[in-house]
């Protein structure tokens, strides 16, 4: 338990590892700092944290709690169980898994800097065939398409985590069904300028506007997907199945 302390955290403050909040997000990563400086001061197997505490600790939210622990224990970094009358949130810190998780990315950032490291100082040219760029996915041209989006309206940086990935997978997952109901198979292309025409019409809701982010986007598809670009139309159109803009592109 000492080791994965010292790496992530100590009772004073605050240390969070930058690998772990890349793969998590940094809301689960702080969770799970705050949960080991806890288990060090019970130094018991299963130690009880109400929500007031680590909202006062942390900052984070009831809500953003319960979205950390979801993902902390989908990795299995973490354990819980209600213990007690009244019953307390119990956690339970899974040192192996930790552990061995950092220990594989650490293992593979060292193999990556070994075979650019100089051998007697003679630099190692690598002379093999270079291997083209690898296409981007779906998922990846979508965030960026977002955040570029996010960035030019608001001037600010999009917050992106873990939970926003799930409706990035989400909005492609019914994008695609728009297509495949009109029998095409859609190539990335067509489902980014999906996504696109989705925004394009979300910037023209005031509401959706001022709460721009995926998590709303994603609700609001169905509403969306039946607006049109006309706004001298005053009824609801057809929908997007419909719209041969974007569907036929």
């Amino acid at each position: 338990m000492g080791s994965v302390a010292n790496i992530l955290g100590q009772d004073a403050f605050w240390i969070i590892n930058k690998r772990l909040a890349k793969e998590i997000g940094l809301e689960a990563t702080l969770l799970l700092s705050d949960l080991l400086t806890k288990s060090q001061y019970f130094d018991e197997e299963w130690f009880f944290n109400t929500a007031e505490n680590i909202q006062e600790d942390t900052g984070l939210t009831y809500h953003k709690q319960k979205a950390a622990i979801k993902i902390l224990k989908e990795q299995e970094f973490i354990d819980t169980k209600l213990i007690g009358i009244p019953a307390k949130q119990h956690f339970k810190i899974l040192t192996n898994k930790i552990v061995n998780f950092l220990r594989t990315c650490y293992e593979k950032n060292q193999k990556l800097y070994n075979k650019n490291k100089p051998i007697n100082n003679k630099v190692i040219i690598d002379t093999k065939p270079k291997v083209l760029e690898k296409k981007k996915s779906t998922y990846t041209l979508l965030k960026t398409f977002f955040e570029e989006t996010f960035l030019a309206m608001t001037g600010n940086e999009y917050y992106f985590t873990a939970k926003d990935g799930a409706k990035v997978k989400s909005l492609i997952k019914k994008i695609t069904h728009a297509y495949k109901s009109k029998d095409i198979d859609p190539s990335d292309e067509q489902v980014l300028n999906g996504f696109k025409h989705i925004i394009s019409i979300a910037k023209e809701d005031n509401w959706i506007k001022d709460n721009f982010t995926l998590a709303i986007i994603d609700s609001q598809f169905n509403k969306l997907k039946i607006k049109k670009h006309d706004k001298n139309i005053g009824s609801q159109l057809k929908s997007i199945l419909e719209d041969q803009e974007w569907l036929n592109s």
